[in-house]
C-alpha cells in the first residue's frame, strides 16, 4: 500500500500501526501539501459490521464536536477501486498520556491537573454536540505539539455515544443494554453495570480515575485480579482516598479527584464545566502545557526532593503492580466490549 494514492488525494507514506483488519498510515495530502494521518480499513475489516459501525461513529462524533482539544477529522470516504473506507484526521506529533506516565512516572500535581483542565474542555464541546465518549484513559488522551506548547487531544470516538444516531438505531450491538463499553479500569460504575442511559457523567468519572492515575501512578482498582472483580470493586467501593494512597498530593487537588469519582451520580461533578471551575480555582495562570513541564527532573533535583515523598512515590508504583495492570488488560481485552472484539485490533490514532 505504501505509495499508493487514494481518490488522487491521499499518498500514503508510511506504516504506523495496525492488524488484520485496519492499518494506521502517515500520508500526504496531495492538495494542501502537508501530513495527514489515515485509518483505512482493510478487506477483511469491511467484512464485520461492528467495526464499520464504530468508524462511521468516530467520524460521526468529532464532526459534531469540533475542539482544539479534539482531533480533527478531515474526511471520512470510500477508496473508489477497492470500495474500501478510510478516515483522514490530522497528524499528531508527540505522546499520548499513557506513555507519558510510564515515562516520567506520577506527574506533578500542577502538570496533571492542567492536562485534566484541557480534557474537560475538549469534554465539554463534546457534550454540548450531544457526544458521549465512554472511553476516557491515558491512550485516548494525545499531547500534541503545537509550538512550544503541548495541547491535550481527545482521540478515538469510536465507542462515542452520539445522541441523534442512538435514538435512531437503539439495538445497535454496540450501544445494546447489558453489554460493557469502554476499557475496564476506567469504567463508571454505571457503565459497569451495563446501564442503558449512559450520560456525561460517566466521562467526568474517567476522568477522574485518568487524574487519579496522572497522580499516583496507578488506578484505584489496580489490585483487581479479574474482570468479574474488578466489575465488583467500581459498583461497589470507593477508590482508595488520594490522602492515603499519596499523601504528597495537596488536598485541593486530591479534592478535585474526588468530585469525580462519586459513585451517586448526584454527588459527582454534574458536567466537565463544573469540573473544569474548580480546576481553574487551583491554576490561576492558566493550563498551559510547555515542553519544559514533560521533561524528566534532573538527577540533583530530584536528590532535592524530600526524601519522604519519594519513597512513597517509589512504593506507589511498584513494578508489580504495573505488571498486574498490564495483564489484566490483556486478560480481560476479549471480554470488556462483548461483540467487539474485531473492532479493537484496529489502531487508535495515536502518532508519535
Amino acid at each position: 500500500m505504501i505509495g499508493t494514492t487514494l481518490n488522487g488525494k491521499y499518498r500514503l507514506e508510511k506504516p504506523l500501526g495496525g492488524g488484520a483488519m485496519g492499518m494506521v498510515y502517515e500520508a500526504t495530502d496531495l492538495t494542501a501539501g502537508h501530513r495527514v494521518a489515515v485509518k483505512l480499513i482493510t478487506a477483511e475489516g469491511a467484512q464485520s459490521n461492528v467495526l464499520l459501525q464504530r468508524f462511521q461513529r468516530e467520524a460521526k462524533a468529532c464532526e459534531a464536536a469540533p475542539s482544539k482539544h479534539i482531533v480533527r477529522v478531515l474526511a471520512a470516504e470510500r477508496e473508489t477501486i477497492s470500495g474500501l473506507p478510510y478516515m483522514v484526521m490530522d497528524y499528531l506529533d508527540g505522546e499520548d498520556l499513557e506513555t507519558l506516565v510510564e515515562r516520567l512516572g506520577p506527574l506533578p500535581p500542577e502538570l496533571a491537573l492542567r492536562i485534566t483542565a484541557q480534557a474537560c474542555e475538549g469534554l465539554i464541546v463534546a457534550h454540548a454536540g450531544g457526544v458521549i465518549h465512554r472511553d476516557i484513559k491515558p491512550a485516548n488522551l494525545f499531547l500534541a505539539r503545537e509550538g512550544q506548547e503541548r495541547v491535550v487531544k481527545i482521540v478515538d470516538f469510536g465507542l462515542a455515544k452520539v445522541r441523534m444516531e442512538d435514538a435512531a438505531t437503539p439495538d445497535s450491538r454496540i450501544t445494546r443494554t447489558g453489554t460493557l463499553l469502554g476499557s475496564p479500569l476506567y469504567m463508571a460504575p454505571e457503565q459497569a453495570r451495563g446501564a442503558k442511559d449512559v450520560d456525561a457523567r460517566a466521562d467526568i468519572w474517567s476522568l477522574g480515575i485518568v487524574l487519579y492515575e496522572t497522580l499516583t501512578g496507578k488506578t484505584p482498582f489496580d489490585g483487581c485480579d479479574s474482570l468479574s472483580e474488578l466489575t465488583i470493586a467500581i459498583c461497589t467501593k470507593p477508590p482508595p482516598p488520594l490522602a492515603e494512597v499519596a499523601p504528597w498530593v495537596p488536598p485541593e487537588i486530591a479534592a478535585v479527584a474526588h468530585g469525580a469519582l462519586q459513585s451517586d451520580l448526584a454527588e459527582r461533578y454534574a458536567s466537565a464545566w463544573a469540573m473544569l471551575a474548580a480546576i481553574r480555582a487551583l491554576l490561576p495562570d492558566g493550563d498551559a502545557i510547555t515542553e519544559d513541564m514533560l521533561r524528566p527532573l534532573p538527577a540533583a533535583e530530584r536528590a532535592s526532593k524530600p526524601t519522604n515523598s519519594l519513597e512513597l512515590q517509589s512504593k506507589s508504583i511498584e513494578p508489580t503492580g504495573l505488571r498486574r495492570r498490564i495483564s489484566l488488560r490483556l486478560a480481560v481485552a476479549g471480554l470488556v466490549i462483548l461483540g467487539l472484539a474485531a473492532a479493537l485490533v484496529l489502531p487508535r490514532l495515536l502518532l508519535k
